[in-house]
């Protein structure tokens, strides 16, 4: 499965230091994909999210095997 990086409107993610190097501004700046990033000091932004991602590789992914991507 091939990902099109110009679908992509909006990365978002907390402001741990993993997301501060030059790769990752140089692919957003190329793909023209904005930034956004959450609250200084607000753990809870991404909290929704994370919580539903955790739902679905423990609810609908962990143990099963997928033959491809689609």
């Amino acid at each position: 499965m091939k990902a099109d990086l110009q679908q992509i409107q909006l990365f978002h993610t907390d402001r741990g230091n993993e997301f501060k190097n030059k790769t990752i501004d140089e692919a957003l700046n190329t793909f023209k994909i904005k930034r956004s990033l959450s609250m200084k000091g607000c753990p809870y932004d991404g909290a929704v999210a994370e919580a539903t991602f955790k739902i679905i590789k423990t609810e609908f992914v962990k143990g099963k095997y997928f033959e491809n991507f689609e």
